[in-house]
């Protein structure tokens, strides 16, 4: 996984892994609800730990722009600024295992250890695609669960660039 610091993910799953033992137990549903929501929360914002993967359409696009940034090195709140995309309609950031896949995964551990869920948070993936990317995703029924993500990605004819040290696979 394209991790750019990780020490922060056992200290992100030692968090977590508390929050899944309450939610187990918790009462009302209310609370339980809550708990969900925070873990879920939580599995969003690993993305400001993940150095993001670049669909080649994406790239191609940023070239056609002529972006000088590497949307590597680009975060969402990048979007409108550094990468010029008034209004959000030519690139979009995807979170290639979902935060509903992420979550779920981390609430149906049979025994939420940190080392259990560092396992799963460790499986966090984002990327820059194009919006056309993302109809397609969605169109195949691919919005928000995502057994095989990188078979969804595939099904979906969507490639990604190597990243220029190759640390990162397509």
């Amino acid at each position: 996984m394209p991790i750019r610091d990780k020490q922060v993910i056992p200290v992100i799953a030692n968090a977590i892994s508390g929050l899944a033992l309450a939610y187990r137990d918790a009462s009302p549903p209310s609370l339980k609800k809550y708990l969900r929501s925070t873990i879920g929360h939580m599995c969003r914002e690993l993305e400001d730990f993940v150095e993001p993967r670049i669909s080649v359409a994406a790239e191609n696009k940023a070239k056609e722009l002529g972006l000088s940034v590497d949307l590597r090195q680009c975060h969402w709140d990048d979007q409108t600024t550094k990468m010029k995309d008034i209004g959000r309609k030519i690139f979009h950031w995807e979170h290639i295992v979902t935060v509903g896949d992420l979550t779920e995964n981390v609430l149906t551990l049979r025994s939420p250890s940190q080392e259990a869920v560092e396992e799963i948070l460790r499986t966090a993936d984002i990327a820059w695609i194009l919006k056309a990317e993302d109809d397609r995703l969605d169109l195949l029924g691919y919005r928000s669960k995502r057994r095989d993500p990188m078979e969804c990605y595939e099904k979906a004819e969507i490639r990604f660039a190597k990243h220029p040290d190759d640390k990162l696979e397509n």
